[in-house]
């Protein structure tokens, strides 16, 4: 979703989004980018929706297929996927964004940790996101585990259960990264989370009028 960029004069844009509608990306892409104009343009965004980022996909859950030497054998590492990005902007831009939220997708939850016991662990939650994470399967053994729950537009999915309590971690929120899984029954060690989208990527070329919901980490340049 960008804003037209081939002018030849100077333009004044005013681009409304109305009340429950949702800007957004269907990939890590933000979901909004602004462009470029011609110099002496005026630009203003009155936000009375959502412009919200991508969640991250929740991780894989853990299985093995044999430990060597009885040791532990991860054979897929179970990371959490990151969120994407909502807003990019490059040129100037006056926002209002009293009516309702800018939101960076969530972080995936990492899987549980896994031990060569036959037992599968739970996939992690998916991230919040307009286009929601999904939650990643659960770890495929003689007992497998449960998948994680997809995400909602401003909730992350819980993980899903794992044997012997090695369950996934919980999607991020939006803004935030997903959770690490559960090693309750395991000493390796769960997966890594999936990190958040960035709320405004070119935070120093806006003016606030007023800044409103804003969930996320904010680049000036």
């Amino acid at each position: 979703n960008s804003m037209p960029a081939n002018l030849r004069g100077s333009v004044n844009v005013t681009v409304t989004i109305d009340p429950g509608v949702g800007v957004y990306s269907p990939s890590l892409a933000p979901a909004m980018t602004t462009g470029d104009f011609p110099l002496g343009s005026t630009v203003r965004i009155i936000n009375n929706g959502y412009i919200e980022g991508r969640g991250g996909n929740g991780g894989p859950g853990q299985f093995s297929e044999g430990c060597p030497g009885g040791g532990y054998y991860r054979v897929e590492p179970g990371y959490g996927r990151p969120g994407g990005d909502a807003l990019f902007v490059t040129y100037p831009v006056t926002i209002d964004n009293s009516g309702v939220k800018i939101y960076a997708g969530g972080g995936g939850g990492g899987s549980g940790a896994h031990k060569c016991t036959y037992n599968g662990t739970g996939g992690g939650g998916g991230g919040a996101g307009w286009t929601p994470g999904r939650g990643g399967v659960g770890g495929r053994e003689v007992n497998s585990g449960w998948p994680g729950r997809s995400g909602t537009h401003d909730v992350g999915g819980a993980g899903g259960r794992g044997q012997c309590g090695s369950n996934g971690g919980r999607g991020g929120n939006p803004g935030q990264p997903g959770r690490w899984g559960i090693t309750d029954c395991a000493s390796n060690g769960s997966s890594r989370p999936g990190q958040p989208g960035v709320a405004v990527r070119g935070s120093g070329l806006i003016t606030w009028s007023p800044k409103g919901d804003v969930r996320g980490s904010e680049i000036p340049f």
